[in-house]
């Protein structure tokens, strides 16, 4: 509840007075309804700070219970109640308003790049020496306008290309294959009708997990079964299940039951080229047929203000069995 000002509850008509010079006016309305409560309010200083008290403050609470309690028997309706009575002073003083300006500016930019591509074609790609398995690989950047931009950047590595699995061949410790888009690497002798991909579905280690008795997962790119039965197994002579906070790698409660292992594929080279704007020259690398047959490379055009476009391109280099010629293979092409 708040309290609105009536200047003269007993006459309306004193000069000067309107009832839309204060918030009365604007009382009830949806949010707010009138009760049946007024408040005595006796002033002690005028609008300036003056004091104008003419009587004590004990003169001034007897002479105002007096008078509410003759307005309650001879004015106010028996519905309405006179909820208090308080004094009221004024004080004057300099009031600093303290203002926070804030500039916002919208800057609209239309940038414009036209991204830098590039070619590698079999016309470019010569053996340093005739007859060797090292070849000169001439990487050809250009763009299609004027719109150059900023900076691009050439990376590029090559790899090592793995036989297929097959699986009727034996393989020894040591060997190494692709299979499916992955490397392994044969951890038995007598490697045969072993899929690699045997135990791909099992859970990485992790540690505080409880595992139980024969669960097999994978822990740096082999894989492990859990040696140490449950209480609750059947078995004649069960040994309690423990939180396994420890590697498998090493430990007596893990049997290694790795056929593949793992490989991480690992670049043989890794080279990269940073230019500006219009320099489009050709660039040029070796790779051994023999050793890293395959190339990935990766063009990134950048304008300077954030707006970037990469083009990445993977190349496998083949020798001609009818000929000492080398292919180029487009193997893929993604943007």
């Amino acid at each position: 509840m708040f309290k609105v000002e009536i200047p003269d509850i007993f006459d309306n008509t004193v000069e000067g007075w309107e009832a839309n010079d204060f918030i009365k006016n604007t009382m009830p309305n949806e949010s707010f309804r009138e009760t049946n409560l007024f408040n005595l309010t006796y002033k002690i200083t005028d609008k300036k700070g003056n004091s104008v008290l003419g009587y004590s403050l004990d003169e001034v609470i007897i002479k105002l219970s007096g008078l509410k309690n003759w307005l309650e028997k001879n004015v106010i309706p028996l519905t309405h109640n006179i909820l208090d009575i308080t004094g009221r002073t004024d004080t004057v003083g300099g009031t600093t308003v303290q203002h926070e300006n804030y500039d916002v500016t919208i800057l609209n930019i239309n940038g414009r790049m036209t991204p830098i591509n590039f070619r590698v074609e079999e016309s470019y790609l010569l053996p340093i020496n005739s007859g060797s398995s090292v070849y000169n690989v001439v990487l050809e950047p250009f763009t299609q306008d004027d719109s150059f931009p900023e900076y691009y950047h050439i990376d590029i590595r090559t790899y090592q290309v793995y036989d297929e699995w097959e699986v009727f061949n034996v393989y020894s410790t040591g060997d190494t294959v692709s299979y499916l888009g992955r490397l392994y690497e044969s951890a038995i002798d007598k490697n045969k009708l072993n899929n690699p991909k045997k135990y791909e579905d099992s859970p990485r280690w992790s540690a505080n997990v409880r595992y139980v008795f024969g669960q097999i997962i994978e822990y740096n790119g082999r894989y492990y079964q859990y040696s140490v039965m449950d209480e609750l197994s059947p078995a004649p002579s069960p040994a309690p299940t423990i939180t396994s906070d420890e590697p498998p790698f090493n430990n007596v409660d893990w049997l290694d039951v790795t056929e593949w292992s793992i490989l991480k594929l690992s670049p043989v080279q890794k080279i990269s080229e940073y230019r500006y704007d219009k320099d489009l020259r050709a660039f040029n690398f070796t790779v051994d047929s023999s050793i890293d047959p395959f190339v990935m490379i990766e063009l990134t055009s950048d304008d300077g203000y954030g707006q970037n476009y990469t083009v990445k391109k993977s190349y496998e280099i083949r020798v001609n069995a009818d000929s000492d010629d080398a292919l180029l293979v487009l193997s893929t092409n993604a943007v």
